[in-house]
């Protein structure tokens, strides 16, 4: 029996998401009740409205974009209710055919509130992380003014002496410990400089580790209630691409290129971060569990990257439970990716 739009109507009002069916021309022939609610409708718009009334002109590359694609990969857009307000939103598509006619299929997800956390959870780490850096500024310039005050002193004490030097040496040993003294402070103080200096490059280029992010990434989801999954892939034949390499620099640019091959698969607001011996963590963000199950499959993968070099990947993944810590979350994680490394190896070793 072929599939009629009216099918579709009492199933779309039991989905609490916005879904909208439209026409090749943006016409909206059926939507269900969140549609209505959510972009403040009356009844008496249905099958009268198009969808392209929703979108500001700025917007509208982004929907002629996913239009061109038949998969439901998501993206972000700025949609406009029938009263002028708008809101930010996550939106899903996908290419459908029913009784011989072409429809798109579309799901809206409202962030509105999402953006507005996390702009004010990217604004409490901005400022906890400038407070950071300007205390070790402080302790650096500090010590620098103790470092350049006992230089001072000391060319100061060094002057005074130096006509006598020879003199008092002969017949104070106890001057010639005082100097060594000295000497040992400045080096001492040069060194914690040096180390606090150190510090403070660290903080500039890496003010988290991805423990730091994924811990963020837990208050947060507890404060609002966002779903995250996390994902751990690995490059399977690291150390023998490691091996093929005599500059560590070749390996680096290996990492590099494989960061942006992931991040093809991934959303800009989700966070990748390399780790060491080619592992990679991944935070997908407010995604269904079906579509992370999926990209952790995509992820498994072997690619071909610089000069036709084959990588083959193996990934994990675990969602999120509201009481999971960050060591429950990660366990999980590394379990189900060595799992999924064992079948690997036992279908190679079988043939």
């Amino acid at each position: 029996m072929a599939l009629k739009l009216e099918d579709l109507k009492e199933a779309l009002d039991c989905i609490s998401e916005a879904v909208v069916v439209s026409d090749i021309m943006g016409k909206m022939v059926l939507i269900n009740k969140a549609t209505i609610e959510k972009l403040k409708l009356d009844k008496s718009d249905e099958n009268q409205s198009n969808i392209l009334d929703f979108i500001p002109k700025t917007e509208l590359w982004k929907l002629e974009n996913a239009r061109e694609r038949a998969d439901s990969e998501y993206y972000e857009i700025v949609l406009r209710r029938k009263n002028g307000e708008t809101f930010t939103a996550i939106v899903s598509g996908r290419n459908i055919v029913i009784g011989e006619e072409a429809y798109r299929i579309s799901t809206i997800l409202d962030v509105t509130s999402l953006k507005e956390t996390e702009e004010k959870l990217l604004a409490n780490t901005k400022e906890q992380l400038k407070n950071l850096k300007n205390h070790i500024i402080t302790k650096v310039s500090k010590n620098a003014q103790d470092t350049n005050d006992l230089k001072a002193k000391q060319n100061e004490e060094l002057h005074k002496y130096s006509l006598d030097l020879e003199h008092y040496a002969k017949q104070n040993k106890d001057f010639e410990k005082i100097i060594f003294n000295l000497k040992t402070k400045v080096i001492k103080l040069d060194k914690m400089n040096e180390e606090l200096r150190a510090e403070i490059v660290k903080v500039q280029k890496d003010a988290f580790s991805f423990k730091d992010l994924l811990e963020l990434q837990i208050n947060k989801a507890k404060m609002t209630g966002e779903r995250f999954s996390l994902i751990l892939v690995t490059i399977d034949n690291f150390v023998e691409l490691l091996n093929t390499f005599e500059h560590k620099s070749k390996m680096d640019t290996i990492i590099t290129a494989t960061t942006r091959y992931l991040k093809t698969m991934l959303r800009n607001f989700d966070v990748i971060q390399y780790v060491n011996d080619g592992m990679f963590y991944i935070i997908v963000i407010n995604t269904p569990n079906l579509n992370v199950t999926l990209l952790s499959e995509n992820l498994s993968k072997s690619k071909a990257l610089l000069d036709g070099m084959q990588l083959q990947f193996t990934a994990g993944m675990s969602f999120f439970y509201k009481h999971d810590s960050v060591e429950q979350i990660t366990y999980r994680c590394m379990k189900d990716h060595n799992e999924h490394l064992k079948i690997k190896k036992d279908l190679e070793n079988n043939g």
